[in-house]
């Protein structure tokens, strides 16, 4: 307690140097708390589900046809249940809006498609009512619901009467049977569930799959279960199943997505903030020692030791560290804040950015452990006085030459860690800005999207949608400055894509099915979106249902199908060799689109007439002459007029769709940006610490040089070279330690290399920069000492 008190007094006494050692305490503090928060919440909490650990996610694949695993097909998951062993049981899901239809109107929701056993499987149990039964599933398929607690209280204004309420889902009465608990939503943002259905085709992948194994078995055992059932699906079903493999990970890894790289390594350049900050603050106590070196001297003198000394000093730290600690960690819950508003995508239900137990534990160790790292140094520095020299002089200079080459060591320590951070923050702005600059294959300028899902029971076949489309488009079109109005079953960057086996005549035999992404558009598709017709036509009206069977592919199946072929008149199947489809010729080509993401090329894909083929979702593209964004009430009163039921939704630009697909990469690369800046102002601080500290320990000689005849040009290259010399040998350090990290990290990079020379020269060339003008200042301070002055020192 005396040496709590002590250090408190010995604060108030040194107001500048305890804020401006608070402050950047807290600044690496903050950054520090503030990225974990983010890290645990993606990728270190535990799902909200009963035992999580035993949940499993099962994908299935095709190694030789796609790098990105693909969805269950129905047969092949019947198939699963019939024969796991260490797995207790399988349920599947598939993502889907629902149109729900009350008193109050019409809404679209975002809701879901479950199997009766996927609420068991996650151990979650309605607050309300019951799960599924297994005979409300497929085929029999009777109407029931269940809704979220959210939606409960906002449509039904909580009654607690609502079992059995009817309400029409998707154009058919369906009964509520029950209410999910407060905050659940699955899968992640529904809010409305229904049975799952069971499409027939074992070719026709749509589903999701989650599994819980059994309590004594691990993953590695569920994994070779499955694969081994999957081979004896592909032996059984050729075709089908030939080259169908499957993929099972844990679920909290499928949950957290592909976020982790990027946030590990987030995790760590903020790693290197903390330190930079702890080397600024410990030289700012090594300069400070120099001041207090007689007073530890006469301590020693008095019989303290050295423990005591150093116990003292510590407490010292200790205590700035849990006020900058403090400080970073209030500030973070702001940052944390801020970055959640940034992500634009609605956030899973179970994504909390909280401050739980894990992240308050983090923030006390980090505060703990940064006051040891910066206090040690200083503290053993000044527990060993030599009493002798000490006590009798007036001015502690018999160790300044010791203690400025632990200044120098951590300015090159500080310098080596910011060029590391510079640099990767270099790489990673580039990446972005080269995703950015992509093409993705269709001009996403002054265009509006729009989406509608037709409801099976109103609108079961081509002979009741067709009309509905017709109607949509025709209208759509006489809206003042609509240029051209279209639609397609998949928005290219949309996150929907639908996946078609095919066989193209004349080919080898081959024992398994190809795969593209079929889309069914409607005539001027093409041209809304302008996406270039490189041979032969588009779709008109005369390919209706009555004519014959056409369809338009892209340049990547073209390369892949017919390299050195005019692909025109060709012609391709849906299904394998033996499927009794009708033959579709080709008669046009167009250019490939990204449409997964501007990071990869996009799949094969051929387009369908939606007369000749059809899905009861469409989502309508509208070019304007003008902001699309001014038709979007337009064009929901246009939709209202032909059906108020059935209500267009997700409206959103081609430009938010784009901006939209790469915003992990402009996160990440803004917040890499933040710290990395942080990280060279605080450099550009150290630096400028260091050598004021330096040129004032050093004012003496310097009055003597200059009482000598030394001109203000020789004490600036004096000074400035000096400060400069730990600097070069940190950037020296920084560069081939970013060497190796960068190429360790290369996987976070697109489209730039990892050992980019331009970044290498430049970033280095910066700090040099900013280092020379933090070594300027205190150096032309120096050229004003007045050598009568200086002289008179002693």
């Amino acid at each position: 307690m005396q040496d709590v008190r002590y250090a408190f007094r010995s604060m108030r006494q040194s107001k500048g140097f305890t804020t401006l050692a608070v402050i950047t305490i807290a600044i690496g503090i903050a950054a520090n708390v503030t990225i974990f928060t983010t890290v645990n919440a993606v990728l270190l909490k535990s799902l909200p589900y009963s035992n999580p650990e035993q949940l499993i996610s099962i994908d299935e694949d095709m190694p030789e046809q796609m790098a990105e695993s693909i969805q269950v097909s129905y047969q092949n998951y019947l198939d699963w249940k019939k024969s796991i062993r260490s797995i207790q049981d399988i349920g599947v899901f598939s993502e889907r809006d629902i149109a729900v239809v009350t008193p109050e109107g019409s809404e679209r929701i975002s809701g879901a498609q479950i199997s009766p056993n996927m609420f068991p499987i996650l151990g979650v149990v309605p607050a309300l009512g019951r799960n599924f039964l297994e005979e409300e599933g497929p085929p029999a398929q009777p109407s029931v619901v269940l809704i979220s607690d959210a939606l409960w209280r906002r449509r039904f204004a909580s009654d607690p009467n609502i079992l059995g309420t009817s309400l029409k889902v998707n154009g058919v009465m369906a009964s509520i049977v029950g209410v999910m608990p407060p905050r659940f939503r699955f899968p992640e943002t529904a809010d409305i569930w229904v049975p799952v259905e069971g499409r027939e085709a074992r070719g026709s992948h749509y589903l999701n799959a989650i599994g819980r194994m059994a309590p004594a078995v691990r993953l590695p055992q569920a994994r070779a279960e499955m694969v081994a059932i999957q081979q004896q699906l592909a032996i059984a079903h050729p075709l089908a199943n030939g080259k169908i493999g499957v993929r099972v990970i844990a679920l909290r890894e499928k949950a957290s997505g592909d976020s982790g790289p990027l946030l590990w390594a987030m995790l760590g350049a903020v790693a290197f903030v903390l330190l930079i900050a702890v080397a600024n603050v410990a030289n700012l106590l090594l300069s400070r020692s120099t001041v207090r070196q007689r007073e530890m001297a006469i301590r020693s003198a008095l019989g303290a030791g050295q423990r005591r000394i150093i116990r003292q000093l510590l407490t010292e730290s200790m205590l700035l560290s849990l006020v900058g600690g403090a400080l970073g960690t209030l500030s973070s819950m702001w940052a944390v804040d801020i970055i959640a508003t940034l992500i634009p995508e609605e956030l899973p239900f179970y994504m909390q950015f909280d401050m739980d137990l894990r992240v308050i534990a983090f923030a006390l160790g980090v505060t703990g452990l940064t006051g040891i790292l910066f206090g040690l140094a200083p503290a053993l520095a000044s527990s060993r006085p030599n009493l002798n020299e000490t006590l009798k002089e007036t001015s502690p200079q018999s160790s300044i030459g010791r203690r400025r080459l632990a200044h120098n060591a951590l300015i090159t320590v500080e310098v080596a860690l910011a060029l590391v951070l510079l640099i990767a923050s270099g790489l990673m702005i580039q990446s972005f800005l080269f995703i950015r600059r992509v093409p993705p294959g269709f001009d996403r300028s002054n265009v509006l999207a729009m989406d509608i899902s037709l409801p099976q029971v109103k609108y079961a076949d081509a002979a009741s949608r067709i009309p509905f489309h017709k109607q949509a488009i025709e209208r759509l079109s006489g809206i003042p400055g609509v240029e051209v109005a279209s639609g397609t079953s998949n928005l290219p960057l949309g996150g929907r894509a639908d996946g078609q086996g095919f066989t193209v005549q004349g080919a080898p035999p081959s024992d398994q099915v190809p795969i593209a992404n079929e889309q069914f558009v409607i005539p001027g598709y093409f041209r809304a979106m302008r996406i270039p017709i490189t041979r032969g036509r588009d779709f008109t009206e005369a390919d209706n249902m009555n004519a014959e069977k056409v369809i338009i592919v892209d340049e990547t199946m073209v390369r892949r199908y017919w390299p050195n072929e005019d692909p025109i008149g060709k012609r391709l199947k849906f299904g394998g060799p033996q499927s009794k489809q009708p033959w579709n010729t080709i008669i046009g080509v167009v250019g490939g689109i990204r449409h997964y993401g501007l990071k990869e090329l996009g799949p094969v894909t051929f387009y369908v007439n939606y007369e000749q083929n059809n899905a009861p979702y469409m989502t309508y593209v509208v070019r304007t002459s003008g902001l699309p964004e001014n038709i979007a009430g337009a064009a929901r009163e246009v939709i209202r007029a032909i059906d108020a039921e059935q209500p267009i939704y997700n409206i959103r630009t081609m430009e938010e769709v784009v901006r939209t697909s790469f915003w992990e990469d402009r996160f990440f690369s803004q917040l890499f940006a933040v710290f990395s800046a942080i990280a060279l102002a605080l450099a550009g601080v150290g630096i400028y610490g260091v050598v004021s500290y330096a040129s004032n320990q050093r004012a003496h000689e310097i009055g003597i040089r200059m009482a000598l005849g030394a001109r203000d040009n020789d004490v600036l290259r004096l000074v400035v070279g000096q400060g400069l010399t730990p600097v070069v040998l940190g950037i020296g350090i920084g560069i081939v330690a970013a060497l190796i990290i960068t190429n360790l990290l290369a996987d976070i990079f697109y489209g730039v290399n990892p050992s980019d020379p331009a970044t290498f020269v430049t970033i280095p060339l910066l700090l040099l920069a900013v280092a020379s003008a933090a070594s300027y200042l205190p150096a032309r301070r120096a050229t004003r000492v007045d050598p009568v002055i200086a002289l008179r020192h002693e």
